[in-house]
């Protein structure tokens, strides 16, 4: 999953002008932090954009590395001593951070520690919906599918790591038919732009329509955001 902390002093970063307030009245840190290597998302578009912006720094943490990819960067989570290396100043700047609800409150509690005044704090979260709303809503959900495919195809969707496997009417998400089979996939946006609920197609045919939280290379490797991700065949998925 995505999430990301900036740190910038002398301006504000506002939308669309935030980088041209970094390069023209401040300095600016992004702290972007993702499981893997392999989980960051526009790892090369935000290289290059650190090398065109004089006064923003970026910098990339993973929780962990895998065979086969290689990573320099910084490893773990973020305590304060990576804080206090990367932005040895960070007391007095402006916080901006977004990201899931764990992550949030991670970073709080670290600024908290440090006696941050939170006046300057300022946050987007991607907060996950209340777990009794997520499952009504995907109950529903199938419900609703099934009702207007009564007279179409169903599809057998099996989960080959836990042994489970539903059978759903042809355009149901993902998603819910993983909660029809008593599975929950980690989920915080649920728009197809955080990542957290990416999981891979063994074989099958599937429709997706993402905003951008995954890659070119993961979709061609048969990784799918199941929030945003249609079953329209007999579908098997490595969870």
């Amino acid at each position: 999953m995505a999430s990301c902390t900036e740190l910038v002093k002398g301006g504000w970063p506002a939308h669309r002008n935030a980088l041209m307030h970094f390069h023209r009245s401040g300095t600016g840190h992004g702290l972007r932090a993702q499981r893997a290597p392999r989980d960051l998302i526009y790892r090369a578009e935000l290289g290059y954009m650190s090398t065109r912006i004089e006064n923003f720094r970026l910098h990339l943490i993973c929780e962990r590395t895998e065979i086969g990819h290689a990573w320099s960067g910084y490893r773990g989570y973020l305590p304060r001593q990576m804080l206090d290396l990367i932005a040895p100043d960070f007391l007095q700047r402006e916080v901006f951070c977004c990201g899931p609800t764990p992550y949030m409150r991670a970073v709080r509690k670290l600024l908290e520690e440090a006696g941050y005044d939170f006046a300057h704090y300022h946050k987007e979260s991607f907060g996950a919906t209340p777990e009794a709303d997520i499952a009504v809503a995907e109950e529903h959900a199938v419900e609703a599918h099934e009702r207007e495919g009564a007279a179409e195809d169903t599809y057998c969707v099996p989960f080959k790591e836990s042994g489970k496997s539903t059978r759903v009417a042809g355009g149901v998400i993902l998603h819910a038919a993983a909660a029809s089979a008593g599975l929950t996939i980690p989920k915080a946006c649920g728009m197809g732009i955080c990542g957290t609920c990416r999981v891979k197609v063994l074989e099958g045919k599937t429709e997706m329509a993402h905003n951008g939280g995954i890659t070119d290379e993961e979709i061609a490797e048969g990784y799918v955001l199941s929030c945003c991700t249609k079953v329209t065949a007999d579908v098997s998925v490595d969870y």
